[in-house]
């Protein structure tokens, strides 16, 4: 049996594309930054340590969360604030982001041109809802990740102060 294969425009392709390399670009971000304000982090957000790699295997809302956790036992408080907010930034688009790269193939309903997209299915006991992601809904999220990533670079020091009572 011959199953056709159909993709859709490269413009939804592109967007997709997009989100995955901007969520996997402010995930990169605050790796790097792992390494290098490593002298004021505590051991589980030391990257260059066996308990700060534990970064490299977790999800997007795992990091968020992890950051959460330990940025609090950082030794500057502008690297605290940092790590602290960009966590709060990863949980809050880890959501959509799974919507992305867990969806199937899908036919917009709400599309009179029945073109190809992805779709969300979600399944309960007593229903199934299916939730198309829409040209709309991602060019939204990618403006979304954008204004959420200028939020976490204003709150990223320069360096470390000197003194935690500074900031």
């Amino acid at each position: 049996m011959d199953i056709p294969l159909r993709i859709p425009d490269r413009d939804y392709l592109a967007k997709i594309g997009e989100i995955v390399f901007l969520v996997s670009e402010l995930e990169g971000l605050l790796k790097g930054d792992m390494y290098r304000f490593h002298d004021q982090l505590p051991a589980e957000l030391d990257i260059s340590g066996r308990e700060g790699r534990k970064v490299t295997t977790m999800t997007t809302h795992q990091l968020g969360a992890y950051f959460v956790e330990h940025a609090p036992k950082c030794k500057d408080l502008g690297v605290e604030r940092y790590f602290c907010q960009a966590g709060e930034v990863l949980k809050k688009i880890a959501k959509k982001r799974n919507s992305v790269l867990h969806s199937v193939p899908a036919i917009d309903g709400g599309d009179p041109s029945g073109r190809l997209r992805l779709g969300r299915v979600k399944l309960t006991p007593t229903k199934s809802e299916i939730h198309v992601l829409s040209d709309e809904w991602l060019d939204e999220f990618k403006s979304e990740i954008r204004t959420l990533r200028a939020s976490v670079v204003s709150a990223r020091p320069v360096k470390p102060t000197s003194d935690a009572s500074a900031n």
